[in-house]
């Protein structure tokens, strides 16, 4: 919890007299975790940005709701610069539209008989 006087959220250990920077907090308790775990990449604040609105947005959630949890001015920023599509979506997606414009054999049309000749009806 921040300090009313100070703004500050202060260290557990310092009984509220040292501010407690988020710098610190990623270098000697995340970083250090990630590394525990076998995550080798750069860890950042923002990589918490680029997770939180791209799980918020694969879970369905609306565009303009995480545009302002995220406190961006427009959803395209949101979209454009902080989600990234998961290849799983990538894939569904593209499933649909070959769906779409390819029926499976189960969900074709059965054709019509007219004067002894097949005729299609789409």
């Amino acid at each position: 919890m921040g300090n009313p006087t100070t703004g500050y959220s202060q260290g557990p250990h310092c009984q509220g007299k040292f501010p407690f920077w988020p710098d610190a907090l990623l270098q000697k308790i995340i970083c250090r975790a990630a590394l525990r775990a076998g995550i080798n990449k750069q860890i950042g604040w923002r990589t918490f940005r680029h997770t939180f609105s791209t799980v918020l947005i694969a879970n369905g959630e609306n565009v303009k709701v995480v545009q302002e949890l995220m406190r961006h001015a427009s959803s395209r920023c949101t979209l454009e610069v902080y989600s990234q599509a998961r290849i799983l979506m990538k894939r569904q997606a593209q499933q649909r539209l070959v769906q779409m414009i390819i029926p499976k054999e189960s969900d074709a049309p059965e054709p019509v008989l007219a004067c002894e000749s097949q005729i299609n009806i789409l």
